[in-house]
């Protein structure tokens, strides 16, 4: 219940930037899909992740994957 409060608050640029994350797999190529700098992106995740309360993503080496907080959202913003 708590995730679909949130998502009727969040702007449709963050969830698209978020589906972007997920479906690239780096936050780079997310920037570039999505025509913002790599730092706005980065700052509008991070505030993403601080309204759920939870890491959305594991950064790795190879790229970002979803954390089970990541995969509640994704399947709430899919919806």
């Amino acid at each position: 219940m708590v995730i679909k409060n949130l998502l009727r608050k969040l702007d449709l640029t963050t969830l698209q930037l978020f589906l972007a994350v997920f479906e690239e797999g780096t936050l780079t190529r997310a920037a570039e899909r999505e025509a913002i700098a790599v730092s706005a992106a980065s700052k509008r995740l991070v505030e993403l992740e601080q309204a759920v309360g939870a890491s959305l993503f594991q950064r790795n080496a190879r790229g970002m994957t979803l954390t089970p907080a990541g995969e509640t959202l994704l399947h709430h913003a899919r919806r």
